[in-house]
């Protein structure tokens, strides 16, 4: 519903620009009006366990030089029952008050909400959402990144506060040079996109007023591409036609009705000081119920607000009764007379990450987003094959004496942007490199392009490939090393695997992924030894979806099967399947999340091919029963996400990025 939009355009392509120039960098630059970032990052994390893990992989990431030389605190939600990210902002103004003191009142604070399991995008549950991979940039981009860069415009019109955000979205836009926006607004300040009605059903949408400068498309005035204004009341996923009846939905000449739906928001200090003193009044009150920022806070907010949302339980997993209507219709007053404003973004698009089926389209359909950040299609990646002229060195353990590279002599080359920046050991005259993939390419070239085999097609992403490999162009392989072949069909995501022959008993000639598997392996402890589980799914596998009980298993769908056909046969009398070999005793949530249905091996290349047999498998039509072996030993995505071993997983990271490091060395001319 944006207004057209330039690929690559110069808002997106500057702000990249101006973040690549920090990262990397030792101490922020002279801060001017103009150029100004963000004083102090928060990420906000489910529990202890996850904010270690995200702890490591900020240090990680600092080390490999990926980020700007600024704050960066992990605050995790206290134990027991679940805040919501409204609780978690309470949370973290709290303990940046006792950290910061009152310092923290002139200060520009991002704040990322990154908790949650990922339970839609399992390759990013043990690593975390704002870790997840995005295929441009040098060094290559995650999710964390592209927050840090993607609101830094709006600073410079902004007084001292908090932007907060979270952790599985995109948002594009344009700036226009002589647009009247600001963020210096009192009060609450929400970035506003047009949208189809449908949209409007699954988001927070805005009612502004229906006279003056908004009563018109302002991307079509002359510059006018961005506006502010006064909100009047904010629905939360509201229907069709309550959006009609309250006066959401805007019409403009030539073009389907529209609404302005949210992403993230901005409130001033002295917002702040107003939720830490309810916070302290309520106490225990507010930290036993699921608060959500938006549709607690925003629904308070405008001159029109009322208070029905207090009872709406739709997106509420923990349902606290009476006392979350309670603290909800306190926090309705307390936020009473704070203004609302909107910084309506017309040319602009939100983009959602969250899912498998998302996370596909958008990286590999050649889509609007891809097209607007310039997306690569092989990314500090490598193919091997023997007789090339640089050998890459092998990682810890392999035997990869004779591989070789596959080095294109030519720069830039369109959609296969490969270049690495100048990272830890490398020299290479560009700073940070390209960042902006393909669109930057053409202005700024990373220190090497690698172009793949004409088979690999799909989006490649921090990964090595053997020569005959072949991938889809709809499949995403990231953070993988195979020394043979491997054959991804379509719909894909095959995240972390490794395939090494020194690990093998047995190398296969080729290894095959058939079409919509995901595959994601993942290090795990388990009595003090190292194992290795590959989560085994199909990329439109419901992970989320839950029964009652136990044995309404079969209820649920597992690799294109109910999940029954993956019992072995019980040796009772009336033959029934046992699901106590698949959820534990006890258990109060049945779902594939809870199903233990993968294998512990000693190896990632044991694991690998122990989920390629069961794909196999199951693509015959045979029946698949588990191993009843006295070692056989299966988990769920639950338990992988308690047992990993994060440090194994990291090492591995590393030592693949050092690989694939040394591969890129600059190529002559």
């Amino acid at each position: 519903m944006s207004a057209p939009m330039m690929e690559c355009n110069s808002t997106m392509l500057q702000l990249l620009s101006d973040y690549d120039k920090l990262r990397g960098q030792t101490e922020m630059p002279c801060r001017e009006d103009s150029s100004r970032f963000w004083d102090l990052v928060v990420i906000t994390t489910a529990d202890e366990d996850q904010k270690l893990a995200y702890e490591k992989q900020i240090k990680a990431k600092r080390k490999r030089k990926e980020l700007p030389p600024i704050a960066i605190h992990v605050f995790a939600d206290p134990p027991g029952p679940k805040i919501g990210n409204g609780g978690s902002t309470f949370h973290a103004l709290l303990l940046l008050r006792d950290i910061e003191g009152s310092s923290v009142e002139n200060k520009h604070i991002l704040l990322i909400h990154a908790g949650g399991q990922s339970k839609r995008l399992p390759s990013a549950t043990v690593v975390g959402k704002i870790f997840t991979a995005l295929p441009f940039g040098s060094p290559m981009y995650q999710m964390l990144d592209m927050k840090l860069a993607m609101y830094a415009p709006f600073i410079r019109r902004m007084k001292p506060g908090v932007f907060l955000t979270c952790a599985d979205d995109i948002e594009v836009y344009e700036l226009g040079r002589d647009d009247d926006w600001t963020f210096s607004n009192p009060g609450f300040t929400a970035l506003a996109h047009p949208s189809p009605l449908s949209t409007g059903t699954g988001h927070g949408v805005f009612i502004l007023p229906q006279g003056g400068a908004t009563s018109h498309d302002a991307a079509t005035r002359p510059g006018g591409a961005t506006f502010t204004s006064e909100c009047l009341a904010v629905l939360q996923k509201p229907t069709e036609a309550m959006m009609r009846e309250r006066g959401a939905v805007r019409h403009h000449e030539g073009a389907p009705p529209y609404v302005y739906t949210d992403s993230a928001f901005y409130f001033d200090a002295g917002v702040a000081a107003r939720l830490l003193r309810f916070r302290e009044r309520e106490g225990a009150a507010v930290a036993a119920c699921e608060i959500d920022a938006y549709g607690d806070f925003l629904a308070a907010l405008g001159a029109r607000a009322t208070p029905a949302h207090v009872r709406d339980a739709r997106n509420v997993t923990t349902d606290s009764g009476a006392a979350l209507v309670v603290t909800r219709e306190r926090l309705f007053c307390a936020l009473a007379g704070v203004p609302l404003h909107v910084v309506a973004l017309n040319r602009s698009t939100f983009y959602h990450l969250g899912t498998m089926r998302e996370y596909l389209g958008h990286l590999c359909d050649g889509g609007d987003l891809a097209g607007r950040l310039g997306f690569g299609r092989f990314v500090f990646s490598l193919q091997l094959r023997c007789g090339d002229d640089a050998s890459v060195p092998a990682m810890s353990g392999d035997k990869m004496e004779g591989r070789r590279r596959v080095a294109a002599s030519d720069r830039g080359t369109g959609g296969y942007q490969g270049g690495v920046g100048d990272e830890q050991g490398g020299a290479g005259d560009e700073q940070g490199g390209a960042g902006v993939g393909q669109a930057v390419a053409g202005a700024r070239h990373s220190r090497v392009s690698v172009k793949p085999r004409a088979a690999v097609q799909g989006c490649i992403m921090h990964s090595i490939l053997a020569d005959g490999s072949t991938v889809h162009r709809r499949s995403v392989v990231e953070y993988c090393r195979f020394e043979r072949p491997v054959v991804v069909g379509d719909r894909c995501i095959v995240s972390n695997c490794s395939f090494v022959t020194s690990e093998a008993a047995v190398a296969p000639s080729t290894l095959r992924v058939p079409t919509g598997a995901f595959l994601h392996t993942v290090p795990v402890q388990r009595g003090g030894q190292l194992f290795y589980a590959t989560v085994t799914l199909r990329t439109d596998d419901d992970v989320k979806r839950s029964v009652a009980v136990a044995t309404d298993g079969g209820a649920l769908s597992y690799l294109g099967a109910p999940l029954s056909d993956f019992l072995r046969p019980a040796a009772d009398s009336d033959g029934a399947a046992t699901w106590g070999q698949i959820f534990e005793a006890g258990a109060t949530e049945f779902s594939l999340w809870t199903a233990k249905l993968f294998p512990l091996s000693s190896t990632m290349a044991a694991s690998f091919v122990s989920a390629l047999s069961l794909l196999r498998s199951v693509e015959a039509g045979e029946r698949v029963c588990r191993s009843d072996g006295a070692d056989d030993v299966y988990v769920s995505l639950a338990d992988v996400t308690r047992m990993k071993d994060l440090e194994d997983l990291l090492r591995y990271r590393t030592e693949l990025h050092e690989s694939i490091f040394a591969g890129h060395s600059p190529v002559s001319h």
